[in-house]
């Protein structure tokens, strides 16, 4: 039994120290801010639906609920796109959940971190703009014209949306060859952190023979 219980790999919640337990507070942290925004325009985009508000020109409801409505809708869509949309934003904020979740001895948040997080985080704003639009709503890689939405001119928040399904080509041979690589790479460091966690063949036989003795 004692033989058994040292050469049992550690259990992944059991490994890593006071550094790893932060960096995958780091993990969370970078991903809610990748993803909150765009949940939070999904929420707000919902509440119109509930009170019977379809996508069209006009106000909606009366102020001051339809500009709070509709600016906060706006605000969090913008932030989206900021985060989601912008290649150098997102590849530090990627890279750095990535790194979180390798020191954090978590490989497999690191690889699909790298593959799925980049695309939700397009393919969720161009569903949101694509379920809000309507005809005659101007939507334009160029950026032509402004949508109306409820009263408020969107601009680019729904011009971006003609944009992200190039930038979702682009990512992702990118996001399949980064998560090969974050997942190896997090399977080594996790590999290195059991084969340090796990005692030696030498103090398992200490261990053993005490154990024996006084027995």
């Amino acid at each position: 039994m004692a033989f058994e219980h040292h050469f049992n790999e550690p259990e992944p919640h059991k490994l890593g120290n006071g550094v790893a337990t932060f960096a995958r507070h780091v993990w969370r942290f970078v991903v809610l801010v990748l993803v909150v925004p765009i949940i939070a325009a999904w929420i707000v985009r919902g509440g119109f639906a509930v009170v019977g508000c379809a996508p069209k020109a006009a106000a909606c409801l009366s102020d001051p609920a339809n500009a709070l409505g509709v600016n906060a809708f706006k605000t969090m869509l913008d932030v989206a796109w900021i985060v989601g949309a912008s290649d150098m934003m997102t590849l530090a904020l990627i890279s750095l959940a990535a790194l979180a979740a390798i020191i954090g001895l978590r490989p497999v948040w690191a690889a699909l971190t790298v593959l799925i997080v980049p695309h939700i985080s397009l393919l969720l704003p161009v569903l949101l703009v694509g379920q809000t639009s309507y005809n005659g709503c101007a939507i334009s890689e160029a950026h032509i014209g402004s949508c109306v939405l409820w009263g408020f001119k969107m601009g680019d928040t729904f011009h971006n949306a003609a944009i992200a399904p190039a930038l979702i080509y682009t990512y992702t041979p990118f996001a399949v060859a980064g998560a090969l690589v974050a997942g190896l790479l997090g399977w080594i460091v996790y590999w290195g952190a059991c084969k340090v966690s796990r005692p030696s063949a030498h103090h398992v036989f200490r261990h053993t023979s005490a154990t024996r003795s006084r027995e």
